[in-house]
């Protein structure tokens, strides 16, 4: 017997109209360059200028 299955998901964004407007996701980007300085000090002796294009990790919260 075959079986089908329908995604149902939608992609986790800022300002999706995925749910009532008191359940929206609220989701704060952080760039390269806005991680930059955070990247570094998780690494003893490591600067920001020593990272490729002075960028750290891009993220989410």
């Amino acid at each position: 017997m075959a079986r089908n299955f329908i995604d149902l998901s939608v992609a986790l964004e800022s300002d999706i109209q995925s749910d009532p407007d008191i359940m929206l996701p609220e989701i704060e980007y952080f760039s390269h360059k806005d991680t930059a300085d955070q990247m570094a000090g998780f690494f003893p002796g490591l600067s920001v200028d020593d990272l490729p294009n002075g960028e750290g990790w891009a993220r989410e919260k």
